[in-house]
C-alpha cells in the first residue's frame, strides 16, 4: 500500500512541477541528441564527400581492369580467361562493379590493294600455272638433264606507306557498332563453302573504309605486321560500319571508325589454321587463317558509385585486393588486373582525419555549452525546492523517500529523452 501511495505522489509532483518537468526534457533531450550527432554529422560529412569524390572521378580511376597479352592467340585459352574473369568478377566484385566489358584487339596488319600496280591473286594464278608446267617438264626430262627451278611463290607483300589497321571483336561487337552500308556477315567458321578460296568478310569502319577507297564488296589482304610469309588473309567487305557510342568505355583510345571487325566466333576460328583444298588457292597454301596472332583480351569493369556505401569502405577495398590476387593466382601470372580506386579511397581517408578533427572540436564545445546550461538550470531547480523537501522532512518523509521522489522524476524525464533523442539528432544531421 505504501508503494501505491508513494507512486501517487511522485505522479502528482510530476503533473504538478509539468511546465519545470518540460524544460527540463528538452534540455535533456537536446543534450542527448548533440551527444548523438557528433558521430552522426561526421560520419554524415564523409559520406557526402565519398559520394562527390565517387561520382566526380574519372572512369580510369574507378573502374577495374584486367587483360593479358598473348603472342598466339587461341579460342581455347581466350575461353578460360573468359570463365575465369566472369566467375570471379559474380561472385566478388559484382556488387559494387554490376557490368562489364570485354574487347579483344590485335596488332597492326598491313592493308594491301589486290588490284592497282600488283594483282596478287592474278600474279598467283599465273605461279600456280607456271608451277604446274615446270614441274611436268621436268617429269618429262631425260636423267642427264639438269631440271628447272621452281620459283617462289608470289606471297604478297604491302606497298611503301601501306595502311596499317587493327583488326577488333568482342562477345558484344555487333550491339557497339551499326551498319553504315552492306550487312553484319553471318559467323563463319570454316572455308567457304564451294570455294575454299573465297575471301573471308570482315566489316571495316567508316574512316578506314574512306581512307582505303573500300567499298562494300571490294577485295584486299590483310598481312599481319609481322609474321611466316604465307600467313595472310584474303578478305571481303561485308558490311562497313560506325560506332553506336564513340565515347563507349570499350574503345578505351582507340579510334572505333578505323578497324576492322569479325564476329567473335569467326575471329576464334580463324584464328587458328583453316583447312583448305590447295589446288584451290592461288599461291597453294593447304591452310588459311590468320596464326600466331599477337592480340590483347581486356577486360572494363563499370564502377557504380551509389552502390559503395560509407560504411562498405573497407568492404570494397577488401574485395579489389582478393579479386587481384586470385586472378594472379588463378591465371599462373598471365592475367593482371586493377583499379586506382583504393588510391582515391585512401586520399578520401586523408581529408576525413584532416576534416573530422575541427568537426568534433566544434562540436564538443557546443555539447559542452549545453551540459553546462542543463546542470546550471537543474541546480537551481533543486535549490528553488528546498522549502518543499524540508516541509516533507517535518510530515515525517526520510532522506531515501525525498531522494526516491527526485530521482523518480528524474529518471522519467531522462528515459522519455533518450527514446527522443535519437530522432532528433537524426533531423538535426
Amino acid at each position: 500500500m505504501k508503494l501505491v501511495t508513494y507512486i501517487g505522489l511522485v505522479t502528482r509532483r510530476l503533473w504538478a512541477k509539468r511546465g519545470v518537468l518540460v524544460g527540463s526534457l528538452l534540455g535533456s533531450t537536446l543534450v542527448i541528441a548533440l551527444l548523438v550527432v557528433v558521430p552522426l554529422y561526421q560520419d554524415s560529412v564523409k559520406a557526402v564527400d565519398l559520394r562527390f569524390s565517387l561520382e566526380s572521378a574519372l572512369a580510369e580511376e574507378v573502374d577495374a581492369t584486367a587483360f593479358v597479352q598473348t603472342t598466339s592467340y587461341t579460342a581455347g585459352e581466350a575461353t578460360n580467361n573468359r570463365d575465369l574473369i566472369t566467375g570471379l568478377h559474380s561472385t566478388i566484385l559484382e556488387e559494387w562493379y554490376p557490368t562489364y566489358v570485354e574487347r579483344i584487339q590485335t596488332r597492326e596488319f598491313f592493308v594491301i590493294p589486290t588490284g592497282g600496280f600488283v594483282d596478287w591473286i592474278a600474279l598467283g594464278e599465273e605461279w600456280k600455272e607456271e608451277k604446274a608446267a615446270i614441274e611436268l617438264a621436268n617429269s618429262q626430262l631425260a636423267q642427264t638433264e639438269e631440271p628447272q627451278e621452281i620459283p617462289n611463290p608470289p606471297y604478297p607483300t604491302p606497298p611503301q606507306e601501306a595502311l596499317q589497321v587493327r583488326m577488333f571483336t568482342s562477345p558484344t561487337i555487333e550491339d557497339q557498332l551499326e551498319v553504315v552500308a552492306g550487312e553484319w556477315p553471318a559467323v563463319l567458321l570454316d572455308a567457304p563453302a564451294g570455294d575454299s578460296s573465297a575471301p573471308l568478310p570482315v566489316v571495316v569502319g567508316a574512316e578506314m573504309a574512306e581512307l582505303g577507297q573500300l567499298d562494300v564488296g571490294d577485295v584486299f589482304i590483310l598481312k599481319p605486321f609481322s609474321g611466316l610469309p604465307q600467313v595472310f588473309e584474303l578478305v571481303e567487305v561485308a558490311a562497313v560500319v560506325a560506332p553506336v557510342d564513340s565515347g563507349a568505355k570499350i574503345w578505351g583510345v582507340d579510334d572505333p571508325m578505323r578497324m576492322v571487325y569479325l564476329p567473335q566466333e569467326t575471329f576464334d576460328a580463324w584464328t587458328s589454321p583453316v583447312f583448305v583444298t590447295a589446288v584451290e588457292d592461288p599461291w597453294l597454301r593447304g591452310n588459311r587463317g590468320l596464326t600466331n596472332l599477337t592480340a590483347t583480351q581486356r577486360w572494363i569493369m563499370d564502377f557504380e558509385p551509389t552502390a559503395l556505401q560509407f560504411e562498405e569502405v573497407a568492404a570494397v577495398r577488401g574485395a579489389i585486393a582478393n579479386f587481384r590476387a586470385r586472378v594472379a593466382q588463378d591465371s599462373g601470372g598471365l592475367i593482371a588486373a586493377n583499379t586506382l580506386l583504393p588510391v582515391l579511397l585512401d586520399a578520401f581517408d586523408v581529408r576525413s582525419v584532416t576534416v573530422g578533427g575541427p568537426i568534433l572540436a566544434i562540436l564538443a564545445l557546443v555539447v559542452g555549452g549545453a551540459l553546462y546550461f542543463l546542470i546550471y538550470t537543474s541546480a537551481l531547480t533543486l535549490e528553488r525546492e528546498g522549502p518543499e523537501i524540508a516541509l516533507l522532512k517535518t510530515r515525517g518523509a526520510s532522506t531515501w523517500q525525498t531522494t526516491g521522489i527526485h530521482l523518480a522524476q528524474s529518471a522519467v524525464v531522462a528515459a522519455v529523452a533518450a527514446a527522443a533523442a535519437p530522432q532528433v539528432a537524426r533531423l538535426l544531421v
